[in-house]
């Protein structure tokens, strides 16, 4: 599996929904100084296009190892 950092942004029709999640749209931090571990969660506030923003809090996933 080969990962490639994502252009431009997710687009999410109004009123519709995006799922991230391991071998599709996913965020992926780089560069972190303090390690998450899996399990963890990590808050992160989601800014919108139009000023809006949604804060959530994901849970980290376990590294995938191979090809899916």
């Amino acid at each position: 599996m080969v990962m490639s950092p994502q252009e431009g942004r997710f687009v999410i029709a109004r009123g519709g929904t995006i799922r991230h999640e391991p071998g599709g749209g996913h965020i992926m931090f780089m560069n972190v100084e303090d390690p998450v571990s899996p399990g963890e969660t990590v808050d992160l506030t989601l800014a919108f296009q139009g000023g809006s923003a949604m804060d959530v809090a994901p849970r980290a996933n376990r590294p995938r190892t191979g090809s899916p």
